[in-house]
Order: structure tokens, then C-alpha cells, then sequence
């Protein structure tokens, strides 16, 4: 899969990971790279 959690259950934010892997994965990217 390519999300995953990377923030631990104690901080106060939410931090995650996107690999990626595909079509749609790689439109997410470009839409958080502008």
C-alpha cells in the first residue's frame, strides 16, 4: 500500500507518507507538489 502513518499516537499532528506507485498516487503528488 502506498500511504503510511509517521507520526507517532502522542504528537499533535497527523503525518503521512505517499508512495508513488501509480496514476493516482502520482496526481496526488504533483496536486501537494504546487
Amino acid at each position: 500500500h502506498p500511504f503510511s502513518i509517521t507520526s507517532a499516537p502522542g504528537d499533535d499532528y497527523l503525518s503521512v507518507h505517499i508512495r508513488t506507485s501509480g496514476d493516482w498516487t502520482t496526481a496526488l503528488k504533483k496536486l501537494f507538489s504546487k
